[in-house]
């Protein structure tokens, strides 16, 4: 699909068969600049996944490989969707496969946090669901005919009274996937609790859902309202962004630090969104990519680490790099990725958003980038403590070398990790066009609606 995607603007892989014409209904997708990268990282982490499982003695075998595949499945029909019924059936439908995952192979047992994840996602997509059928009714009242199609409820003019009721119901089922400051609460614990198929596919996969519905509907939807509530939500990415990065530094678990350093990185991914220009999209994009990389790197190193010393307590560890080099230095390699140093992935993205997001608020910008230098403090910490800290000498190693199907997980990452940081242009040529379309659409469509809600108060 990469080597196959033309660097246009317009949607391609376009498949349109209708379901229900009667009730607008059909089953068209099609991928875009915007999209394509997230159908990329799905198929990417999916195998990678269940080849971090080889070695485990997991229960019910059938039912948790069954469950990876349909989640990739649902994940790629969300993405790909340019039906709106299609795109919320999708969407409830990789809630299932995720709930058995998290609850049914959780490390703790506890149903408090599988029913804490399972009520926030379903509250937010049943305020979602009131706006898609108001919107839907809308269409038909102007046009005489019902439509799903995304490009037409693009089209459908919203009465000024409602849009920003609309707007927030749409917004909360994305601010909880992503997650937005103070819709976060669910991750943390979910996170942790999960086994690592399921926190990577959560971190690396599921959480860009959110970011990508916020920028693939609430904005281009709702333009005029988002620029009149656009400082109050750059303000919640930019507090989900330091705050993150300062709950992080105090964290003992190594997978709940990680868990916190991805709030804060989504955090200011949201941001790039939030300010509307090109750079700062292109490099929102672009950085869900590789967040998706670092993040996903570091837990399955989490993974292994635990496996072999038995804790994840970063003051229990110490000395690993001596004793497992192999493991460290892929260790280091997905630390640097995650805080940006420049030559690796991380880099470009940054770069690109807080440059967008200084050419839209220098304050911003700013303070932004405070929890990109605090992100770097923790991990640097999390990092010298359990790799050149003092010696555990309760540790007992169960192996050292990494094993075949723990190199098979980590080097495709590894590589993906140098070649987006030396030379990201070609990744960034096919996801220019699109967002400069879409800019240009979102720009124009907030002028007309402007003008409508004018005749309106007249």
């Amino acid at each position: 699909m990469y080597f196959q995607f033309q660097n246009t603007d317009g949607f391609q892989f376009v498949v349109n068969v209708p379901w229900n014409p009667e009730l607008g209904i059909s089953y068209k997708v099609g991928v875009d600049g915007i999209s394509l990268f997230l159908v990329l990282i799905t198929t990417f982490f999916t195998p990678l996944s269940i080849l971090a499982t080889w070695n485990q003695d997991i229960k019910k075998e059938r039912m948790f490989y069954a469950s990876m595949l349909m989640l990739e499945s649902f994940l790629i029909g969300s993405v790909v969707s340019l039906d709106m019924f299609m795109f919320y059936v999708f969407w409830e439908l990789m809630l299932i496969p995720m709930f058995f995952l998290v609850g049914v192979w959780s490390e703790s047992k506890n149903t408090a946090i599988v029913s804490k994840f399972f009520v926030y996602t379903t509250v937010g997509s049943l305020s979602m669901l009131f706006s898609i059928l108001y919107l839907y009714q809308s269409h038909y009242n102007q046009t005489g005919f019902y439509s799903f199609d995304v490009i037409d409820l693009y089209n459908t003019v919203v009465n000024p009274a409602m849009a920003p009721l609309l707007f927030f119901t749409f917004l909360l089922a994305f601010a909880v996937k992503a997650p937005l400051f103070p819709f976060h609460t669910w991750l943390p614990d979910t996170y942790t609790d999960s086994p690592v198929s399921a926190t990577v596919m959560l971190s690396a996969v599921m959480a860009k859902l959110g970011v990508y519905g916020m920028i693939r509907f609430v904005i281009p939807l709702f333009p005029a309202t988002f620029a009149t509530y656009s400082n109050l939500l750059m303000t919640l990415a930019v507090i989900g962004t330091i705050y993150g990065a300062l709950i992080a530094i105090v964290q003992k678990d190594m997978k709940r630090l990680i868990a916190y350093s991805s709030i804060s990185h989504l955090g200011y991914i949201i941001l790039g969104v939030f300010a509307l220009n090109i750079q700062s999209l292109q490099g929102s994009i672009f950085q869900m990519v590789n967040h998706a990389l670092s993040t996903g790197a570091l837990f399955f190193l989490v993974a292994f680490l635990e496996e072999r010393i038995r804790t994840r307590n970063i003051s229990e560890s110490g000395g690993l790099m001596k004793s497992i080099p192999s493991l460290g230095i892929l260790f280091m390699l997905a630390m640097f990725s995650s805080i940006g140093l420049p030559g690796l992935n991380g880099f470009v993205g940054e770069l690109l958003i807080f440059l967008g997001i200084f050419g839209t608020s220098p304050l911003f910008s700013a303070l932004g980038t405070t929890g990109i230098i605090t992100g770097a403090v923790y991990m640097l910490w999390m990092f010298q403590r359990v790799m050149f800290g003092p010696v555990n000498p309760n540790t007992v190693l169960k192996y050292k070398n990494l094993r075949g199907n723990e190199i098979a997980v980590l080097i495709p990452i590894s590589v993906l990790i140098f070649v987006l940081g030396i030379y990201p242009q070609p990744f960034l040529n096919k996801i220019e066009p699109s967002v400069t379309k879409y800019i240009e659409f979102v720009n124009t469509k907030k002028i007309s609606t402007q003008e409508i809600a004018s005749l309106y108060h007249k």
